[in-house]
Formats: C-alpha cells, sequence, structure tokens
C-alpha cells in the first residue's frame, strides 16, 4: 500500500496537514480528512484582497484585533482534526499573543470567496463547517454574480447584492463594505 493510500484510510492531523509540502492546490482538513480545492481564480484573489484591504484598515485603524489574509489556517476541531483557511479572517485578539502554526479556534469573522474552479459544494461545506465551530459571522462573496450572503446561523442567511451595503455589525463595529465599491 503506498504512502498516499494509507493516509487515505486514516485520518489525517492538523499537524501532519502543516508538514505537508505545499503544492498545486489549497488543502484543508474537515474531521481528518484531507480536501483539495484548486487555487483561486484571479478574480476571486482580487476580491478576497479588496475585502481584507478594507477590513485590514478598519481594523487597524480602531484597534480592534487582527485580520488575517488568505491561506491562514484555523484549526476549528480536534480528534480528528479539522482546519479550515478562509479567503480573509478577523479576530479579536492582541497581535502579541500570535504563534506558529495554525491558530486553534474560530476567528470571529470568515470571509470564503466562491472561485469559478472550486467544486460546487465546497463553499456551502465550508460555511456548515465554520458555524459547527462556532464561528458567528461568516460571509461568502461571489464574484460572478456580484452578491454577498451573511450567515450568523444555519438559519440566519442575509443576501446583499447591488447597491447594498455590508455591516460589520457587532462583530466588526463600524466596519462597512459598499458592494459597489467591491465589485466597481
Amino acid at each position: 500500500m503506498s504512502m498516499r493510500a494509507a493516509l487515505e484510510h486514516r485520518p489525517i492531523s492538523a499537524a501532519e496537514l502543516l508538514r505537508m509540502p505545499r503544492g498545486s492546490s489549497r488543502r484543508f482538513l474537515v474531521r481528518g480528512r484531507l480536501v483539495e480545492q484548486p487555487w483561486r481564480t484571479p478574480l476571486a484573489g482580487r476580491v478576497g484582497a479588496a475585502v481584507c484591504a478594507s477590513l485590514g484598515r478598519h481594523v487597524e485603524a480602531n484597534r480592534l484585533g487582527v485580520v488575517f489574509a488568505s491561506g491562514t489556517g484555523f484549526q476549528v476541531a480536534s480528534s480528528p482534526d479539522t482546519v479550515l483557511a478562509p479567503a480573509a479572517a478577523f479576530l479579536r485578539m492582541d497581535p502579541a499573543a500570535l504563534g506558529d502554526g495554525y491558530h486553534s479556534g474560530v476567528p470571529d469573522l470568515a470571509v470564503e470567496i466562491v472561485s469559478a474552479l472550486d467544486d460546487p459544494a465546497f463553499i456551502p461545506a465550508a460555511v456548515d463547517e465554520w458555524l459547527q465551530a462556532g464561528c458567528r459571522f461568516v460571509v461568502v462573496v461571489d464574484p460572478a454574480t456580484e452578491t454577498l450572503v451573511v450567515h450568523r446561523s444555519a438559519a440566519d442567511a442575509l443576501c446583499l447584492g447591488g447597491g447594498d451595503v455590508l455591516d460589520g455589525g457587532d462583530m466588526v463595529p463600524g466596519w462597512t463594505l459598499p458592494l459597489r465599491e467591491l465589485f466597481g
């Protein structure tokens, strides 16, 4: 049995994921199972960068916590491990408390960007994982349709589009992002 076949039959740990060589795809763990998605398209990457920049400017100016860029791993469950990496994230914490490895726990805000190359089931599954892990504000941005959906729970989803404005509410006080600015 090959090493890859052996890994596919037993749960993978967050430590093993961290040691894997960087490859040709984004890698996540969901309950010990390796999930791979293609790299995001340039359109998805541009929109993700715009969200991260807007959020970062606001959070830094108001000293609200820390903003994380695409690819930052959050270990949201253990035994078996789940490691997710949103397109952008915000966490109310002192930047001095950051360490190496994956952050243990969920961000206060996780942003997922729909990419045309992703498996269509990937984003809904990621939203479910974030919510089950305790994230209270998950934003899904779809650059192709120029829409955004805010999930505060499995039963609470707000769809925004056109001239709407994303409001950080009590999660990121004072932060707003006009969708026209995001998709313009």
